[in-house]
């Protein structure tokens, strides 16, 4: 009972870090740099200065903007649906593959969360003795398993398929001329690069970590509930005089 009971609080915690992960950024890039100009600048006078630093969040289903812009604050939310027209109707098509891997990890988030919520009640069936007892056991290790498979696969083809989008853009943009002085850009899942006060840097957000944790607990759910608690015989003779003792005294009742 006591790991039908831990079995159940992992599973319950793993399912609402899932949806948390569901809803939070799956990647984030921060950019900040700065220009100066000396000897007049677009009427701007003899010197022109202007730091720019902003923070993109990659959600499944959107794009969020904040930071500073030349001086100006800027707050931006895209769908990638619109983020892929755009690009489609400026012919600049090099990332719109991007875009499609927060769609595909989408789905398989989905299948997560479903899959949890499924093990969620074969395991409280299973610990709180509703339903056939060996029914729900089999469908809360069934089900938790699938869970954790499918939390290791969003994972990771969000991590392979971001790594190779990137290095695919790369090569499309050295194609037509571009260059890159840190080749590395084209290989991290993190990238951080320093140089003369300007920054930028890119790594997955906190959803893509905790879905890690979620996929676990629901791992350790399963494990908790894998052997069937074995009854002691003298609760099993208990049992049956306790049951042998009520039918005699309906017995006598009668």
């Amino acid at each position: 009972m006591k790991k039908g009971i831990a079995s159940l609080v992992c599973i319950i915690i793993g399912l609402i870090i899932i949806i948390v992960s569901f809803f939070g950024p799956w990647y984030s890039t921060h950019m900040r740099y700065s220009y100066e100009s000396y000897g007049g600048y677009g009427g701007f006078g003899s010197n022109y200065s202007s730091n720019t630093e902003y923070y993109q969040n990659f959600y499944l289903t959107k794009i969020e903007m904040q930071g500073t812009m030349m001086g100006q604050d800027m707050s931006q939310s895209f769908s990638y649906d619109y983020m892929k027209e755009q690009m489609e109707s400026s012919s600049q098509s090099t990332n719109s593959g991007l875009y499609n891997i927060f769609g595909n990890t989408m789905y398989i988030v989905i299948g997560v969360l479903i899959t949890s919520i499924i093990a969620l009640i074969g395991i409280a069936g299973f610990t709180l003795n509703i339903g056939n007892y060996n029914t729900m056991r089999k469908i809360g290790l069934i089900f938790g398993i699938i869970t954790f498979i499918l939390a290791i696969l969003s994972i990771g083809y969000f991590w392979m398929a971001w790594n190779n989008q990137m290095q695919e853009s790369i090569s499309n943009y050295s194609s037509y001329g571009g260059s890159y002085d840190t080749p590395e850009f084209t290989y991290g899942f993190w990238f951080n690069q320093s140089q003369a006060g300007n920054q930028m840097s890119m790594g997955p957000g906190f959803a893509w970590y905790i879905m890690i944790i979620g996929g676990f607990l629901s791992l350790i759910s399963t494990i908790l509930i894998i052997k069937k608690p074995k009854q002691n015989i003298s609760d099993i003779k208990s049992n049956l005089e306790t049951q042998s003792y009520i039918s005699d005294t309906n017995q006598d009742n009668q």
